[in-house]
């Protein structure tokens, strides 16, 4: 075949043709519809590429594709829009978007590629608020959402495990409250970035590190507030899924009352804000507190006429005791008298009798019979008197060992003794001994004798056995 009339071009010459050609028939940005494909991640440089497809049928393969670069300048543009939309800019592979470019091809390869300048935010995709819906319900399905909620608050949570970013104000609000409380908290605190995108990382490794620390009564994550771009650094399943599996209650302080992120719903605890973080905590010790006082109230209340009542029981037994006991002793002093008297009698009569028998046996033994009867007689008498004094001693040492047996029980029950181990005897103004409470009304004077005085007192209330 003949070559076409002039000169030949070169490849690069070719490319650069075409590229022209492509400007002459779309001169300006025009808007693609299609599914984000590949690999989509920034170089060294900034410059992202990717891939735009065409799925609308049921192939197995994409209908047609075309490469797509946003380089870094557009890149940051494009944040900044999504930023103002409340959206982070976080492109990845099967999201549907429209986006706005040039079709162009680089001179240098002949490579055919769309230049984005922009993407449409509101085709991103899912939205910020939709995202967050679905993986609430992503995590609701496996049971992991109300996971958190299950663990037992502690009544008195004092060590504290909190995940924030150093320096920040919502570390220092969170800290200033728990110092104002007075209570002795104690804060174990591992940084972590709370905005951007080490947001993710860095939030569940702290985590991961309080979790093994023992004894932690609860964890707080807290930050404070911002735009919804930078809060939706949050909305992150890896983070959904640490605080679910968190082995201590977790209590969500990021960002103001409107803030909603995906651990607002996820943990035990919502704040409204760094400061109502703390205050949840100081309340819930307030309230521990509280509760042991209004406890040890109820006790004092319930003991209180108890021991009263057993107090008025304990005084009149003592004093029925010191009554029984000076009755008792009158009794033993009257037997003992009575005894005494009766062996005395006794050992008179016997003595009288054993007199009057020596005198019968000194008259048999005088002159007249002496000397008849003595040789025949002198064994008797002397049986006699072995006789009497067997009989006397015999007796008089029975009569010694139950006196000493009176004596003893006397000693026992004898009223100073019974002061001595602690007893009263109470009399009344008379002097007379009060055997009863019934003997007593309240203001009648009384007087105590204890171990080692008297005192004098007055009768304030008088309770009878028995009585509340």
């Amino acid at each position: 075949m003949a070559a076409a009339s002039g000169r030949d071009l070169t490849v690069l010459e070719l490319n650069t043709r075409v590229r022209e050609l492509f400007r002459t028939v779309y001169p300006y940005p025009i808007w693609l519809r299609g599914t984000l494909a590949g690999r989509i991640q920034a170089n060294s440089r900034g410059h992202t590429y990717f891939q735009l497809v065409d799925n609308t049928d049921s192939a197995s393969r994409p209908q047609a594709s075309i490469d797509c670069v946003l380089f870094a300048g557009a890149r940051t543009v494009v944040q900044r829009d999504f930023a103002r939309a409340g959206m982070v800019f976080d492109p990845s592979e099967g999201i549907d978007v429209r986006i706005l470019g040039r079709v162009d091809i680089w001179p240098q390869s002949g490579r055919f590629q769309f230049v984005v300048e922009a993407f449409d935010p509101g085709s991103f995709g899912a939205s910020s608020e939709t995202r967050l819906r679905e993986l609430l319900a992503k995590l609701t399905r496996e049971g992991l959402a109300e996971r958190n909620r299950t663990l037992p608050f502690p009544a008195l949570p004092l060590r504290i495990g909190l995940v924030s970013a150093p320096g920040s104000a919502a570390l220092e609000d969170f800290l200033t409250t728990l110092r104002e409380s007075g209570y002795p908290f104690e804060v174990l605190l591992h940084p972590a970035q709370m905005q951007g995108a080490e947001t993710m990382r860095t939030v569940v490794e702290a985590m991961s590190r309080l979790a093994l620390e023992p004894s932690l009564d609860v964890l707080v994550i807290t930050r404070g507030g911002g735009s919804a771009t930078d809060l939706s650094w949050f909305d992150s399943e890896p983070i959904g899924r640490a605080i679910a599996s968190f082995p201590a209650p977790v209590v969500s302080g990021i960002g103001h009352e409107v803030d909603f992120t995906l651990p607002d719903f996820i943990a035990h605890t919502r704040a409204k804000t760094p400061t109502h973080a703390a205050s949840i905590l100081v309340d819930r010790l307030a309230d521990a507190a509280q509760s042991i006082d209004d406890a040890a109230r109820d006790m004092a209340a319930s003991s209180l006429p108890r021991l009263r009542s057993e107090g008025h029981r304990i005084r009149a037994a003592a004093s029925m005791l010191a009554s029984g006991v000076s009755m008792f002793s009158r009794s033993v002093s009257g037997a003992l008298d009575r005894n005494e008297a009766w062996l005395r009698a006794a050992s008179g009569r016997s003595t009288s009798r054993a007199g009057r028998e020596l005198e019968r046996m000194a008259a048999r033994l005088g002159p007249p019979g002496c000397l008849v009867r003595f040789p025949e007689r002198g064994l008797s008498l002397d049986d006699c008197s072995r006789q009497l004094r067997t009989a006397s001693g015999a007796l008089i040492d029975v009569s010694r060992r139950r006196l000493d047996a009176l004596s003893a029980l006397v000693a026992a029950r004898d009223p100073a003794r019974m002061l001595e181990m602690g007893w009263a005897i109470v009399t009344d103004g008379e002097g007379r001994l009060v055997t009863s409470a019934s003997c007593v009304e309240a203001g009648d004077r009384v007087g105590i004798r204890l171990r080692d005085g008297r005192i004098s007192a007055r009768a304030v209330e008088v309770d009878m056995d028995g009585a509340s």
